[in-house]
């Protein structure tokens, strides 16, 4: 049966009616819950997390209908049994299995900070091997390809292409993101975890794109890239 962790204490939905506890509730694994009744007794229902996949390059209206499509992490599972992975690399099984145990991390940051009075402990962000790999299953579900994780340079990469695919993403309201002064890529993709719903930005720009970029009154990108610093902006 699903418990409720508060504070650090399991909770059944009984008692979390019977004690008047009002918080936002979520499972072990980070999966938000809301309290159902069955006859007399209540029970948690799970909320699993979305992925959306926003096209930031849209040419028609066929690629426009595609972008508004929610992608739970059940229908990337369903139906994905014909993907042929690249041998070695992170199946969805895997990846499920590390979002969640992220996510019962970042509760407990927050139980932390619950504790706390002025300053407060900074969420861990996601790390890029599951942010690289919701963009990949994502791509595979939206457009029917499978990008390789197993590639140096660059996050992804589609078979043997001669294109670099790059990925930033965690909790885009953390703070910017940061990019390497000589990092090369022709495609970039953003992952936003701010919410239960995820969201994949395609931005079809390469890094010679972003060059003109105001990084602040005085500075643009390519100027950071030059004093082999690294430029740091907030994607929006």
């Amino acid at each position: 049966m699903v418990q409720a962790i508060i504070n650090g204490e399991a909770y059944y939905a009984n008692d979390v009616i019977n004690q008047d506890i009002k918080t936002e509730l979520f499972d072990i694994y980070g999966n938000k819950l809301t309290i159902c009744k069955r006859g007399r007794n209540y029970y948690f229902k799970r909320h699993k997390p979305k992925c959306k996949i926003i096209n930031k390059d849209v040419k028609n209206d066929n690629d426009a209908r595609l972008e508004k499509k929610s992608i739970t992490v059940d229908e990337l599972v369903n139906n994905i049994s014909d993907l042929t992975l690249y041998e070695g690399e992170i199946s969805i099984d895997m990846l499920i299995g590390m979002v969640k145990d992220h996510e019962l991390t970042v509760r407990k940051y927050i139980y932390y900070n619950s504790k706390l009075r002025g300053k407060s402990i900074r969420k861990p962000n996601y790390p890029s091997e599951i942010t690289e790999n919701i963009v990949k299953y994502a791509v595979y579900k939206k457009y029917g390809f499978v990008y390789t994780w197993n590639t140096k340079p660059g996050d992804l990469k589609y078979k043997d292409e001669d294109k670099n695919i790059e990925v930033k993403g965690g909790y885009l309201d953390n703070g910017p993101s940061s990019y390497g002064p000589k990092e090369h890529w022709d495609w970039i993709y953003y992952v936003d975890c701010s919410t239960e719903n995820y969201k994949v930005y395609e931005l079809r720009k390469s890094n010679e794109d972003f060059m003109t970029i105001s990084i602040n009154k005085k500075e643009t990108y390519h100027d950071k890239c030059k004093k082999g610093q690294r430029p740091r902006f907030k994607f929006n």
